[in-house]
């Protein structure tokens, strides 16, 4: 009888602590959406405003290790791990990515607006669009390993309430279907071979997963916490 108080109290000192992980992936996963969709998706600005991308990368990888602390008790599994993993491999792909595309553009770019003649420009703009494939070549990566992490991390989360197997089926089909595409298409992206660009879809599968979890949260006392 004396262990008991002790137990609740471990119980409810983890709910709390899932509580505020919880807290920490929707706020950092809304901003990483955010700044995903204005600068990949809609892009609304500049494209030296669009530089906000380079916070896409590391504000994704703090909200998908918040979320695996959140939601580890009740999806906890081999899936739930490496689709973790993978998706922090992502994230930082990713920032790769954008900073590699932001240095050749800006780089170039002012080459070719200073060149002294056409011919100097046009071959500079030549070299641009060589060394460009670099960071489409990083681009797909991404988008194995993202895609990859939500088939894993979808069907870990199959099993937490918060989520449940509808949204986990859905979730697990659009990242396949996304990673599909992508490799029939390699090395030219859904997009430019014609073919529709899931990738709009898995992040507004990512926003939706966000909402129930907000949703969710009232729920998290200690005893939804502790139920089996």
């Amino acid at each position: 009888m004396s262990r008991e108080p002790a137990k609740r109290a471990n119980t409810e000192m983890k709910a709390v602590r899932a509580k505020a992980w919880a807290k920490v992936a929707i706020v950092a996963g809304l901003i990483a959406l955010t700044s995903y969709f204005c600068s990949v998706v809609f892009k609304p600005f500049p494209w030296t405003v669009g530089r906000i991308l380079f916070a896409f990368g590391p504000v994704s990888i703090i909200s998908v290790v918040a979320f695996f602390k959140a939601t580890e008790k009740y999806a906890g599994s081999i899936a739930h791990s490496l689709g973790t993993l993978f998706l922090v491999i992502a994230g930082a792909i990713v920032n790769v990515m954008a900073v590699v595309q932001d240095t050749q553009f800006t780089v170039f770019g002012a080459k070719i607006r200073n060149a002294p003649d056409p011919a100097a420009a046009e071959l500079l703009e030549e070299i641009l669009w060589g060394v460009n494939v670099v960071q489409s070549g990083l681009d797909v990566s991404w988008d194995v390993f993202v895609s990859s992490g939500t088939v894993l991390l979808a069907f870990s989360l199959m099993r937490h309430p918060a989520v449940g197997k509808v949204w986990g089926v859905l979730g697990a089909t659009v990242g396949a279907a996304a990673l599909a595409l992508n490799l029939i298409t390699f090395p030219s992206s859904p997009a430019s071979a014609g073919l529709i660009d899931l990738g709009p879809g898995v992040g507004m599968w990512y926003a939706v997963i966000l909402m129930l979890l907000f949703r969710s949260l009232r729920h998290w006392d200690a005893t939804e916490v502790a139920r089996p």
